[in-house]
């Protein structure tokens, strides 16, 4: 599943949603290749909360739930248009988990007047 990042600047009377992703590398070459397992771990309504939620997965140690820990010091952050990216490295290939990259999407949705909501395309 591949969703496109939308620029906080492109409408911001707008509402969005924060996607927060999780993508497991298995091995150097699909790293390379682009090549990875990719997760929705979750969605906010605001991108400081989906920024530190993309950190601490980045970040996370002794978590039961972290199957892919990469070393610390080989993680590599940014933030594009306000959005959190994570790359680390360090990781084992037999364990699984050679390299892993957690971002924030952003994705407009329009708000009818009923109060339901829907993805502008």
């Amino acid at each position: 599943m591949t969703f496109s990042t939308t620029s906080l600047k492109f409408d911001p009377a707008g509402r969005f949603v924060y996607i927060v992703t999780d993508t497991y590398y298995p091995t150097s070459a699909d790293f390379e290749d682009g090549k990875g397992a990719t997760t929705i771990d979750s969605v906010h309504t605001t991108v400081g909360g989906a920024n530190n939620r993309a950190k601490k997965i980045m970040f996370a140690r002794d978590n039961p739930d972290n199957n892919c820990e990469v070393d610390e010091d080989k993680i590599i952050e940014e933030q594009k248009g306000g959005l959190y990216i994570g790359i680390g490295m360090g990781g084992t290939e037999k364990d699984g988990c050679y390299a892993r990259k957690c971002e924030v999407e952003a994705k407009p949705v329009d708000i009818d007047e009923d109060g339901s909501s829907e993805e502008e395309t």
